[in-house]
C-alpha cells in the first residue's frame, strides 16, 4: 500500500528530473496509525461528534466520516468525484462494494458534501449529490460491461472509456496515466464478473 501511494505522488510530478527534490519529500517509510476506527464509532472534537461510516469500494479500507449537528459528510473519494457535469465513479477496488457504499451515504441528511479533490459542495436540496453519483456509478458500470462485451479486451475498454469520458468533460481531472490505472482497475473488475458468467 505504501509503496502504491509513493508511486502515484512520483507519476503526479510533471518532470521528476526537474523536480528531484521533491521526489526525496514524498518518499514514505511507513504510516503511522495513531487509532483505529470502526463503522459505529463516535469521534469528538469540541462540541462535535464524527460518526464513523465503512464505505469500501474506491478501496478496501475507505471510510467517511459524517457530522450529524452540522449534516457534513466526508466521504472522500468513497462518494465520486465531481467532474464537469458528471461525478466520476471512483470504484478502484471493487465495483459492487462502492455502489453499496453510496446507497449507504445516501441515506444521510447532508448539507455539505467535503471531497477529496476540489473542496466542497453546499447542497440545500439535501443529498442531491449523492444521487447523482449512484446514477453516474451505473452509468460508468453500463460503460464498461458494454465497450467490454464489443470488445472483449481490457486495454480497448479502457482506452474507449477514456475517450468517452474526456469528451464528456474536459479540464483538469486526473493525469491520463492515472485516469487509465483507475479505469483499468475498475474494467479488469468488472471484465471478471462478466467473463465467470460467460
Amino acid at each position: 500500500m505504501v509503496a502504491d501511494i509513493v508511486g502515484l505522488n512520483l507519476m503526479m510530478l510533471p518532470k521528476k528530473d526537474e523536480l528531484a527534490y521533491l521526489c526525496k519529500s514524498l518518499e514514505i517509510k511507513t504510516i503511522g496509525v495513531d487509532e483505529t476506527v470502526i463503522q459505529g464509532d463516535t469521534l469528538s472534537c469540541g462540541d462535535l461528534d464524527f460518526e464513523v461510516i465503512d464505505v469500501p469500494g474506491h478501496s478496501s479500507c475507505s471510510m467517511a466520516v459524517y457530522i450529524p449537528k452540522q449534516k457534513v459528510l466526508s466521504a472522500s473519494d468513497a462518494g465520486g468525484i465531481i467532474y464537469g457535469d458528471m461525478v466520476f465513479a471512483a470504484a478502484n477496488s471493487n465495483f459492487d462494494l462502492y455502489q453499496e457504499s453510496l446507497e449507504k451515504m445516501a441515506e444521510y441528511e447532508v448539507a455539505i458534501h467535503l471531497f477529496e479533490h476540489y473542496g466542497s459542495l453546499i447542497q440545500p436540496s439535501g443529498n442531491g449529490f449523492m444521487k447523482q453519483s449512484m446514477a453516474d456509478a451505473r452509468t460508468l458500470r453500463q460503460w464498461v460491461g458494454d465497450i467490454y462485451d464489443r470488445t472483449r479486451n481490457e486495454q480497448k475498454t479502457v482506452e474507449e472509456l477514456m475517450e468517452t469520458i474526456l469528451k464528456k468533460a474536459s479540464g483538469y481531472f486526473l493525469p491520463k496515466k492515472i485516469m487509465a490505472i483507475v479505469l483499468g482497475q475498475m474494467t479488469r473488475f468488472i471484465a471478471k464478473q462478466q467473463e465467470q458468467k460467460r
